[in-house]
């Protein structure tokens, strides 16, 4: 298949043009009302450098961003040696076209900054549109060294840089780019936009050695550019575009360890299919899956984690078994001893069953491809958010291997206008970001199909087409929070709004998830205006556009 998917992209992207994308049967939605050949229209435009030369070989993607169609339909062309491309037959839609070069930062069109989104272009049928102009930046790339506490170098120690991104209205530290050490301790690390970092290396010391019960050693622990155990405490590097930041030399100091040791019990198939993990917890640091240590155990059960380094963590065995999988966890606060005679009790955990009940539904199967996740709130890799209760015809889903724990519950794929009007757990009525669960029964979600639906346009000296408005409920109810990107006619639209009381807010320039963010706001909360919205509304809402300041 590799072969053949390479020979049809140069086959398409030879001319500078795109020809109609396909998607796989796994990605394809419903059938939709065909496009007459005449309809389609074309995309146009340049990509230059910031300095203004032509850019020839920039891969430049429009994407589907109508609701709810795939994320993944798109079409594709490649620049010409003037940096002219056409994306050519392109379905009438909403789409946000990108551009992407080797040595240079990728972009959306009508963005502000590498990380911000651009402008929803509105294709209407037939349409030629022209001058989809990009300049791109050359990207900025960080080198530097490892070090031993004698200044030798450190190879295959994991490099990672991170920015502050918004989840779930939090700030955290999330992973950009990384890297890995070579023989001469050193590292790069390349494709960076602007933006402030902190950088981390991660001595991967391998788990899988000869060892005794009770043995211990010293290691290197993680450690923050420059020298620093925690990323509250590291420095931040800030990167200018194009830059090239070199001797940033990490040295890492020996730290003292302890062994964590015990039994595994409760699995069927014995301990060769069975994955023993020693997470770290670690506040504001996302995707810290990258910092686990694994275990050596024998045919008994019996397990060893070396070279724990004293702080939080997670203990957790997956089993994958012929017939189900199986897990165990727990919490671990490891200080300066040896902690022994863990038991680790592997179980099937229990089981959910669910329902959806659409209000005014006369048929069934309505609505098809609805799924519901169980997010957990320790964010955990493993559960039933990785699985996902598929929605069958008869509208019930059901969840295996549930674990103890809160969770988030979502439901993807909801039929148009629709929105979760309630949620029962046996007979408790429940919220949709904290759902208890401590042991199995039935789960019954409500959808109601009347959503409300705000529309409008934003303006500033005129049409602000860059602009991304969000719709923030004013009962801090996040999971009614919308946000949506103004078109290049300075319009937009947000559909499946709950009826509430809601503020609505214009941002020229703002990052994806910070209006979730009450601290973010509250300098804004005057500038928002206020409305209410029942079942089935159409509101329409001219919006000025607010200014974020480069502090907040």
């Amino acid at each position: 298949m590799k072969p053949v998917a390479l020979i049809l992209f140069a086959l398409l992207s030879a001319s500078g043009q795109s020809r109609r994308a396909i998607l796989p049967p796994a990605a394809q939605q419903p059938a939709a009302e065909a496009v007459k050949p005449e309809d389609r229209g074309t995309i146009e435009g340049t990509i230059t450098s910031a300095t203004g030369e032509p850019l020839k070989k920039v891969n430049i993607t429009a994407r589907r961003n109508d609701a709810g169609l795939s994320p993944g339909m798109s079409y594709s062309a490649v620049t010409d040696a003037e940096g002219h491309f056409v994306i050519a037959d392109v379905d009438p839609g909403k789409y946000r076209v990108d551009a992407e070069r080797t040595g240079y930062v990728r972009l959306q069109y009508g963005a502000k900054t590498a990380s911000s989104p651009g402008t929803v272009l509105t294709l209407a049928k037939a349409q030629k549109m022209k001058g989809i102009d990009l300049k791109l930046t050359p990207q900025a790339v960080i080198t530097g060294r490892v070090l031993d506490e004698d200044g030798d170098p450190l190879q295959n120690v994991g490099i990672q840089i991170m920015r502050l991104v918004y989840s779930r209205g939090k700030k955290q530290w999330a992973p950009m780019n990384g890297s890995n050490t070579n023989d001469l301790g050193e590292y790069r690390l390349f494709g960076l936009a602007a933006g402030r970092y902190i950088l981390s290396a991660n001595y991967r010391q391998g788990n899988f050695v000869e060892a005794s019960k009770g043995a211990a050693r010293d290691t290197y622990a993680p450690t923050y550019y420059p020298n620093s155990p925690s990323p509250d405490s590291a420095a931040r590097i800030d990167v200018t575009p194009g830059a090239q930041i070199r001797g940033m030399d990490i040295r890492l100091q020996k730290t003292k360890t302890v062994q964590i040791s015990g039994r595994i019990t409760g699995g069927s198939d014995g301990p060769g299919r069975t994955m023993i993990m020693l997470l770290p917890k670690t506040e504001g640091v996302m995707n810290y899956t990258s910092r686990s240590m694994s275990a050596t155990y024998n045919e008994a059960g019996d397990f060893i984690v070396n070279n724990v380094t004293p702080g939080s963590y997670t203990l957790m065995a997956v089993s994958n078994g012929d017939s189900k999988q199986l897990t165990a966890r727990m919490h671990l606060d490891v200080g300066t001893s040896p902690i022994e005679g863990i038991t680790l009790q592997l179980g099937s955990g229990f089981e959910i069953a669910g329902r959806i009940t659409i209000e005014g539904e006369s048929t069934p199967n309505q609505s098809p491809g609805m799924r519901v996740l169980l997010q957990p709130k320790g964010g955990m890799m493993f559960g039933p958010s990785s699985q996902g209760g598929q929605v069958k015809e008869d509208h019930t889903f059901t969840f295996t291997n549930v674990q103890p724990d809160s969770y988030d519950v979502m439901v993807i794929g909801l039929p148009e206008g629709g929105y979760v009007r309630a949620i029962r757990f046996g007979d408790q009525q429940v919220n949709d970001s904290n759902l208890d669960l401590s042991g199995g029964g039935e789960l019954t979600i409500v959808v109601a199909v009347s959503a409300a639906q705000v529309t409008g346009t934003v303006q500033n000296d005129q049409a602000a087409t860059t602009a991304t408005v969000c719709v923030v409920p004013t009962d801090g109810h996040d999971a009614n929070f919308k946000m949506a990107p103004t078109d290049q006619n300075g319009s937009y639209t947000v559909k499946g709004v709950p009826p509430g009381e809601y503020r609505l807010y214009a941002f020229d320039n703002v990052e994806s998830g910070s209006c979730q963010d009450p601290d973010w706001l509250k300098p804004y909360e005057s500038k928002g205006e206020r409305v209410t919205l029942r079942d089935n509304d159409k509101q329409t809402t001219q919006l000025k556009l607010i200014a974020v300041t480069p502090d907040n």
